[in-house]
């Protein structure tokens, strides 16, 4: 009798808690908050959301993480905003990339034009990488007030 009803407690608070857990399976993959999971295929990072079977790409997994944490608060126009600043800065390294090339390749016009183009391209990504942050960081705020909202709930009853 003891150990059915603890096992109903813990069953219960587990229900009740994995809405705010994130964990690592043992195949790689991450499950967040039972409603997405992570994973890396073929370079990129997929995040499926559960409810509609919708897949997102990300390049980094933190983006990914804080994307998942962003919808899952409501905050749909900044999920999508990380979403697009994620694909526009692999963009960008790709560019710089190729600018990179032309400068070691090039004449000394064209070597000034492509380090023109370079210097622009690294402009480029810091803005979208501190854009890209602060919309981590308004992530980890929903996340953090959610833990501390059901603390508050749990501590009541």
């Amino acid at each position: 009798m003891m150990n059915n009803n603890l096992e109903k407690l813990l069953t219960s608070s587990i229900k009740r808690l994995s809405k705010f857990l994130i964990y690592k399976d043992n195949d790689n993959t991450y499950i967040l908050f039972n409603e997405y999971k992570i994973e890396s295929i073929n370079n990129l990072i997929v995040l499926m959301r559960f409810r509609d079977e919708k897949e997102f790409k990300f390049h980094k997994l933190r983006n990914a993480a804080a994307w998942a944490i962003l919808d899952k608060y409501n905050k749909f126009w900044e999920a999508n905003r990380l979403l697009e600043l994620d694909s526009k800065l692999e963009s960008v390294r790709f560019e710089e990339l190729v600018h990179l090339k032309n400068v070691s390749r090039s004449t000394l016009d064209a070597k000034m034009i492509a380090l023109n183009k370079l210097q622009f391209s690294k402009q480029r990504q810091r803005q979208i990488i501190n854009e890209l942050n602060k919309y981590i960081i308004m992530a980890n705020i929903c996340q953090q007030r959610g833990f501390e909202n059901e603390t508050r709930r749990y501590e009541t009853n």
